[in-house]
């Protein structure tokens, strides 16, 4: 018989711990938009946001730019009048933003956003449907890391992209600047050169934000509103995907490029990972590589290597950065025997100047194969496969030293997501390469019109950072032998809780004290 000391009788609780998690998950989103001037980065905000409503989300578009005007004006800042249209006021947007980073933290503009959005929801009050907050539109790294760290899996960067010229004509059109109006012409450059890569750390910072994406939306288009259909497509999928509307599945684009991604975690690289993967004619990945030291006998030093001679094991240094500093060294030297100096000029003063050329830029003297390389020695090395006809996936841009040998290996496509201001590939391969923001059918008739040229390309699609969490299978997909029904109202299929970790204990931890055991 069992001792009644010992008899243990559990306490019937009102609520379990996964009913705490189910009551503290949220299915509200706050999507970002991002893109150069002229990308159409508005014209995606508008769309998207009446996709979210009819995917039964409750939109509300935020701003950015008003916002920061705002702040502007009641701060005294540059940028603060309101004065001016097309071009006057872009260049007193621009003015506005630089001014609110530089007196605080690049982030405070994001936190305007943050701001706007918690009044928002506080006017709009309960809703039978979760709110859906579309930013319009970001310029700047650091406002990307504040919304991620804010708003966690609920936050979505959409990068906005599209080919240079096809911007610079749609700037154009809508600032009334004729084509041979050269001042206008020049002034346009000017305001879209800033918009890319403002010479102040706090000014527009496009380039570096625009890779940060989650989602990357082709939108070269001769006229968006006309072509409105492609870009509803687009972002119904995307819309599918996050909410799990149906069963969503990676192209081909997705997945060399998540190959591409994986492979360059491999990278110790001192100065940064970069990834690539070849895929042949019929889909399937037929190499990757990444950037790193080579070793003897074949293929690069890697994590368990014997010896192990990566650079950060083997001096633990950049050979590249340090062989600069050395002819930084060796110009003013030079510059000084040859008497073409006067007394007054430091070192420091001569390596200023020649940091401005492109001395900076030179990259040959690394250790380091690139993935690009890697990836195409890999199939000379293991016979797996040819190059001809391929697509090439990379994280970066192709360097102009790559690109040689990219064109010369019969790869017929370049996808990328970071662009690499360095390379010089356009400048010295237009005979060879073509920019183009498509993929194209292999029967295209671009693809037709190109037949000689190797097609570079920027990403688009489902970003490799969101690879996993949105197309790994975490429902139920059938019962009893037949496909479930999707799930009724809005639903985000990555939810995030709405309390902190410290809340959540807190109840939890309640809880298993209402079961602890009693002596009866």
């Amino acid at each position: 018989m069992a001792d009644p000391a010992r008899t243990r009788l559990p306490i019937v609780s009102r609520s379990s711990p996964d009913d705490v998690l189910l009551s503290s998950t949220s299915h509200e989103v706050v999507f970002a938009i991002v893109g150069y001037a002229g990308a159409g980065p508005g014209w995606v905000a508008a769309q998207l946001s009446g996709q979210l409503q009819t995917h039964g989300f409750t939109p509300i578009r935020i701003k950015l730019s008003t916002l920061i005007q705002t702040a502007a004006k009641h701060r005294s800042r540059p940028g603060a009048s309101s004065a001016g249209e097309g071009l006057q006021r872009m260049r007193s947007l621009q003015d506005a933003g630089a001014s609110l980073r530089g007196g605080q933290t690049g982030s405070i503009t994001a936190a305007l956003a943050i701001k706007e959005i918690r009044a928002k929801r506080k006017e709009a009050g309960e809703q039978s449907n979760p709110f859906a907050f579309v930013i319009d539109q970001l310029k700047h790294p650091s406002e990307v890391e504040l919304l991620r760290r804010v708003y966690g899996n609920s936050f979505y960067l959409l990068s906005v992209i599209c080919r240079k010229e096809t911007r610079r004509r749609r700037l154009r059109m809508k600032f009334k600047v004729a084509a041979s109006d050269t001042t206008g012409m020049k002034e346009i450059d000017d305001l879209t050169d800033r918009d890319e890569a403002d010479d102040a750390r706090e000014g527009q910072q496009v380039r570096k934000t625009l890779h940060l994406g989650d989602f990357f939306i082709d939108n070269d288009v001769d006229n968006p509103p006309e072509d409105a259909d492609q870009l509803a497509d687009n972002l119904s999928r995307i819309m599918d995907i996050i909410t799990g509307k149906r069963v969503v599945r990676p192209t081909r684009d997705e997945r060399g490029m998540h190959a591409a991604w994986n492979a360059s975690f491999r990278s110790a690289c001192l100065s940064r990972q970069v990834g690539a993967a070849i895929m042949d004619v019929d889909g399937t990945i037929i190499a990757v590589g990444t950037n790193d030291a080579p070793k003897a006998g074949g293929g690069l030093y890697e994590e368990g290597s014997s010896p192990d001679k990566r650079c950060t094991t083997h001096g633990g240094y950049c050979r590249n950065d340090t062989t600069k500093e050395q002819l930084y060294e060796q110009i003013y030297d030079r510059l000084s025997q040859a008497k073409l100096l006067t007394a007054e000029v430091s070192a420091q003063q001569v390596r200023a100047c020649v940091e401005e050329s492109g001395v900076r830029d030179l990259i040959e003297f690394s250790r380091a194969v690139h993935a690009e390389m890697d990836a195409i020695i890999s199939l000379a090395r293991t016979g797996r496969g040819s190059a001809k006809r391929a697509v090439l996936f990379c994280t970066t841009y192709p360097c102009h030293s790559c690109a040689r040998h990219i064109i010369a290996s019969g790869i017929d496509e370049v996808v990328y997501i970071e662009p690499y201001p360095k390379s010089r590939t356009e400048e010295l391969h237009d005979d060879a390469m073509v920019d183009t923001s498509k993929a194209m059918a292999s029967g295209s008739q671009d693809r037709i019109k190109e037949p000689h040229r190797v097609r570079f390309r920027l990403f688009s699609g489902v970003a490799p950072r969101r690879f996993a969490a949105l197309f790994e299978k975490r429902d139920e997909l059938k019962s009893k032998g037949h496909q479930v029904a999707p799930p009724e109202g809005a639903r985000h299929k990555d939810p995030v809780l709405d309390k902190s970790f410290l809340e959540l204990e807190e109840k939890i931890a309640g809880i298993a004290d209402e079961w602890n055991v009693k002596e009866v």
